[in-house]
């Protein structure tokens, strides 16, 4: 059959900054996918970045990133299709809102040790992405997703970056970071991708990211967002906030981040969730999560991998 009606698309499930996502049903292997189509109206060099998510993930094979089934180009010239594996299950983002609300069912399947293992699983993840010369460069809570049956997938690489290789759209200048012809947005938004001087997603992004010196990201931009992720797993809240875009942005490139530690201690009388999942953060785990959100990529964990290889040494009491 041809490759253009070889999916049957359905309901909407998740929306980004290049595409949606839709469910599918795959006529030609009888079996239920994910289709991911580009949005209407987007301008061809944005196009080819939806392309190239497709080429780059699909040569990402690792248990930790979501697999590609195919890349349909229709003979009509109409916008391409991307179809990956359907994911039964939640991103990450929704699954640490439910431990912040204190639901008891995800309290209960959720310790920190839990988290921690799931943590490692997207360190190597990226360590195999980082192996094969790509940065994903919007790396959060809400690109990993958590499959009911044991799955940890990192998803939507439509900002990664292959080294050596300047993106379509890729045209910030060193010195320029802002939000240029983006409204000032309460804090929820801040976990939202945004394109112009700045590329990624403000409250996990590294400061060399923020101030649009794209040139100078590095594996060491994706530690920096792990470390945003880890630190959201412990504290249950994004290490940099904001009342606006501009100024978590300003508060990023200052390097302002409230320890783990303190921030848990801090909060913890008025925070409704369970002390289950509000526990102190220990010195070393403490100190694990500031190394990897450091200002200066020097002074970061090197590589995912030594990252994941601390967690280790931490969940076997070794440090």
């Amino acid at each position: 059959m041809p490759r253009e009606i070889r999916y049957r698309l359905g309901a909407e499930i998740a929306r980004g900054g290049l595409g949606r996502v839709v469910e599918a049903y795959d006529e030609e292997l009888k079996r239920e996918v994910a289709v991911k189509l580009v949005l209407d109206g987007l301008p061809p060099e944005l196009q080819e970045r939806f392309v190239r998510e497709a080429e780059i993930t699909a040569r990402l094979e690792h248990p930790n990133v979501v697999p590609v089934h195919g890349l349909v180009r229709p003979e009509d010239g109409s916008p391409p299709l991307l179809a990956m594996k359907r994911i039964r299950g939640r991103d990450l983002a929704t699954l640490l809102g439910e431990l912040a609300k204190g639901d008891p069912e995800t309290v209960r399947a959720w310790s920190r040790p839990r988290l921690l293992r799931l943590f490692q699983e997207i360190c190597l993840g990226m360590a195999y992405a980082h192996s094969r010369g790509v940065i994903h460069r919007d790396l959060k809570p809400s690109n990993v997703m958590v499959g009911d049956f044991g799955e940890t997938l990192i998803v939507d690489w439509g900002l990664a970056k292959e080294k050596g290789l300047r993106p379509a759209g890729d045209d910030q200048r060193p010195g320029t970071a802002g939000v240029s012809g983006t409204a000032a947005t309460l804090v929820p938004d801040t976990a939202r991708t945004i394109e112009g001087d700045v590329i990624g997603t403000p409250s996990y992004m590294a400061p060399e990211q923020a101030e649009g010196k794209v040139g100078e990201l590095d594996e060491r931009s994706d530690i920096y967002a792990l470390g945003a992720v880890l630190y959201e797993i412990l504290t249950l809240r994004p290490p940099v906030e904001g009342e606006t875009l501009d100024e978590v942005i300003r508060n990023v490139r200052s390097g302002r981040i409230e320890r783990p530690a303190t921030r848990v201690a801090r909060t913890d009388a008025g925070n409704s969730a369970p002390r289950s999942v509000r526990e102190p953060v220990q010195p070393e785990l403490d100190a694990i999560v500031m190394k990897a959100l450091a200002l200066r990529r020097e002074d970061r964990f090197q590589s995912a991998r030594e990252l994941h290889d601390e967690i280790q040494l931490f969940l076997e009491g070794v440090k």
